[in-house]
């Protein structure tokens, strides 16, 4: 993928629409360019292939085969934030570095 985009979203593998359970499970959300996300839908196959390459087959296939419902409870949304927000903290200290 490019490291030169306009601008970035949080790229879904498995879409919310189709996998919302999945929507805020980390391993199911990198860093995508818009391109990629808005119009090449998610540009699945390049997708998977950096998936393999970082994770190995065998979770991507974990993640393609998760089709388990789950309800987010509020503490779990509430961890989440956070951890989100740490990792936030964490980049701008880099950039700031």
């Amino acid at each position: 993928g490019t490291k030169t985009a306009f601008a970035w979203h949080a790229g879904h593998y498995r879409a919310t629409a189709a996998a919302g359970h999945l929507r805020f499970t980390r391993f199911n959300i990198h860093l995508q360019c818009d391109v990629c996300n808005v119009y090449k839908s998610g540009n699945i196959e390049a997708y998977r292939t950096a998936l393999v390459e970082r994770y190995g087959e065998a979770a991507v296939l974990a993640l393609e085969n998760n089709n388990t419902p789950h309800r987010w409870t509020v503490e779990e949304l509430k961890e989440i934030r956070l951890a989100a927000l740490a990792d936030l903290r964490a980049l701008k200290k880099l950039k700031a570095a």
